[in-house]
This record gives structure tokens, sequence and C-alpha cells, in this order.
């Protein structure tokens, strides 16, 4: 799905369980916009929570990859994975989205996007404190806010 843009990575949470949340994910850059709908078991989410909170202390740069959902018409749902990088004070967002499958004529397809993005580090603090909450299901939306890439 196209979005109007703005710049801002948000998780809004759809519809939960109790081993399990739908979250609409969007990825709001500049120039473009994409969101789809990922399923995140209890686990994961907490596992991703603790990756993301180590990668806060990675003074001399680092990698973080979070992944939501799969990829593939095996799977339900959509799929997301993100890879933050941290270099020299900013940190650098690859986006991968991928919707549900559907029906296309004779075969199964899904739409994807490809996003890059730019956070910086106190922005990155902000969004960790909001997440907390919204893993522990306290909240149902949390945002991390984005740069342009060229700035």
């Amino acid at each position: 799905m196209f979005l109007k843009p703005s710049t801002a990575l948000r998780l809004s949470r759809v519809w939960r369980d109790d081993d399990m949340d739908e979250l609409r994910v969007a990825v709001e850059g500049p120039d473009t916009g994409f969101a789809v709908t990922a399923y995140v078991g209890r686990s994961d989410f907490n596992n991703a929570l603790r990756e993301l909170r180590a990668f806060a202390k990675a003074i001399h740069g680092g990698l973080c990859d979070v992944r939501f959902g799969d990829f593939g018409t095996e799977y339900a749902n959509g799929a997301v994975h993100f890879r933050f990088h941290w270099v020299e004070g900013q940190i650098f967002l690859t986006c991968r989205l991928q919707t549900a499958f559907d029906k296309f004529g004779r075969k199964e397809v899904a739409d994807e996007a490809l996003i890059h993005v730019r956070t910086e580090a106190a922005l990155y603090d902000a969004f960790l404190a909001e997440l907390g909450p919204f893993v522990e299901r306290k909240r149902d939306e949390v945002g991390l806010a984005l740069v342009p890439v060229s700035a």
C-alpha cells in the first residue's frame, strides 16, 4: 500500500491474543511510503526489543536485524525485515516489506518495497523509550522519527 509521504517508521497494533500480535508496519520516507501487516509472536517481540536495546549501546558501529513474519507464499500475512546500521553517529535503516500473497490471475503474488531511511541517536533513544510499553501492550502505537538521507 502506498502512503502519503512523511518521515517516520510506525508500528500499530491491529489485533492480539495471548501468543501473538498483528502489527501494521509503515515506513514513510520523504519521497515514498509503504505499509504491511505482519504477525509477531510474543517471544519474537521480546527478542527484538532486547536486540534493539543492545544495538543502542553500540557506540563504535554495529548492525541489528529485526524480522517480523517471513517472506514467501507459505507464510501467513506479510513480512518485515529491518536492518539498522550505526555509522558515525547516524543510524541508517534498510526496510524490506512484503504484503500478504493474493491471487493474481493464475498465480499468487505479493507487493514488496525496499526503502532506505535514516535517523539519529536521540530519535532512536526516544523510539526505544516508547517501544518497551508497546511490546508490553501498554500502548498500541509507536513511531521512530526519521531525517532526510541527504542531510
